[in-house]
């Protein structure tokens, strides 16, 4: 199947940091034939502000769909964001979940009309994590996903 469009759809709650390393792994995909649409389920003025400012520069559209803390709506914020999207394909994940750069590209290999993609992660040490989130190691480099993979 060779869809045209993918909308990933990325839940985030008040974890600007991670959001950022999600969305960088977004930034260098193989396949940017896709949008973005953040479903924040009620985060904080630094969310609202980290996602302005990648709007700003980003080879691929953002769309900020947010709706008022009222406790854990997960599936509320997903489902307001889903009437938003036009893309024929939806790709869902978790704003702690930094893709690999063929992400994209491997779901819209895979992809199968009327079928379900269940993609897994790999947990990283917290001490790894705190070194990616200060900006110490480079996402795209090889040498930064082997180290990834290998925590």
């Amino acid at each position: 199947m060779n869809l045209p469009e993918v909308a990933v759809v990325i839940s985030t709650y008040n974890s600007p940091a991670f959001l950022q390393l999600v969305l960088e792994g977004y930034r260098k995909q193989s396949d940017l034939n896709f949008s973005i649409y953040i479903a924040d389920d009620g985060s904080s003025e630094e969310t609202k502000e980290l996602i302005t400012h990648c709007q700003a520069d980003f080879p691929v559209t953002i769309k900020h769909i947010w709706h008022e803390d009222c406790g854990f709506r997960k599936a509320r914020i997903h489902n307001i964001a889903i009437e938003q999207i036009s893309e024929p394909y939806v790709l869902l994940t978790d704003g702690d979940c930094v893709p690999l750069p063929r992400t994209v590209e491997t779901h819209r290999r895979l992809a199968k009309r009327g079928h379900l993609i269940s993609g897994g992660r790999v947990l990283l040490s917290q001490a790894w994590t705190q070194s990616l989130c200060e900006g110490d190691a480079d996402l795209n480099s090889e040498a930064t996903l082997t180290e990834w993979l290998s925590h």
